[in-house]
């Protein structure tokens, strides 16, 4: 993750308008931005409930239900799991092919959990995850229906907003999401990919010989060239945001 680049967008976020203030204007991630990038569910109903004021003996026994095990007592934090805790239970985890239907669906639930605690809407402890969202994964139909990008996007601007703040020092919400958005929208500012890869097409590039399997933000998941890597300093990309312009303006314009 790039700090710096971080800290510097978020001196630029406005918290009344949920948009960046650049020297042209306004500009914010939007829900395409999300479905485009991540290939996470924008339409379908809405993530929503409550914190479950449970007792840690209470969270155990929903885990032990919906997991498959039960935490030890020490691994939770009120309502909140150490993400250690499955990143153990699931390092030399294998489900066999005859595994029981209620095994693997137990199995799926831990690595969701996993990805939606410590990943798409973290806090920011960076070690533990909510399991409030440990309820809406028990039917897992219903969990496919859910708009997941949307939440993601509620969660990042949100974590935006607190973090904005001078008195701040500390942000939660899916950063790789910003770090990717700028990348592809302010090119001027992204690293240089050794390794290209591109959506696939009839007309493939020669010059391109690896096609992106998966969503547009991962062909950001390569080695990128060191010698126009960004120094990773606030001020370096305070300064580059400050000279942006919109190139799209600037080339319909008539002399």
């Amino acid at each position: 993750m790039d700090v710096g680049l971080i800290t510097a967008l978020l001196e630029r976020w406005r918290p009344e308008t949920h948009t960046f203030h650049l020297p042209f204007g306004e500009a914010t991630i939007t829900l395409q931005d999300v479905s485009i990038l991540t290939g996470l569910p924008v339409d379908g109903d809405p993530v929503t409930g409550v914190d479950p004021a449970l007792t840690i003996p209470e969270w155990q026994a929903l885990c032990l239900r919906l997991l498959g095990f039960e935490p030890d007592a020490h691994f939770f934090d009120h309502s909140r799991l150490r993400i250690e805790c499955l990143d153990d239970r699931y390092r030399h985890f294998h489900i066999a092919d005859d595994a029981p239907e209620e095994m693997v669906q137990q199995y799926v639930r831990g690595q969701v959990l996993r990805l939606l605690g410590g990943v798409l809407l973290p806090d920011t402890s960076s070690n533990k995850m909510k399991l409030m969202f440990l309820p809406l994964l028990e039917d897992l139909d219903f969990a496919r229906r859910l708009s997941w990008g949307s939440a993601v996007l509620a969660c990042l601007y949100r974590a935006m907003c607190r973090g904005a703040y001078a008195d701040q020092s500390e942000i939660g919400g899916y950063l790789v999401l910003l770090q990717i958005w700028v990348w592809e929208r302010m090119p001027t500012i992204s690293p240089l990919r050794r390794q290209l890869l591109e959506m696939p097409s009839e007309q493939q590039d020669p010059d391109v010989p690896f096609r992106l399997d998966g969503p547009l933000g991962y062909r950001w998941n390569v080695a990128f060239n060191v010698h126009h890597v960004s120094t990773r300093v606030a001020r370096v990309y305070r300064c580059q945001l400050d000279t942006l312009v919109d190139t799209s303006r600037r080339e319909g314009q008539v002399e």
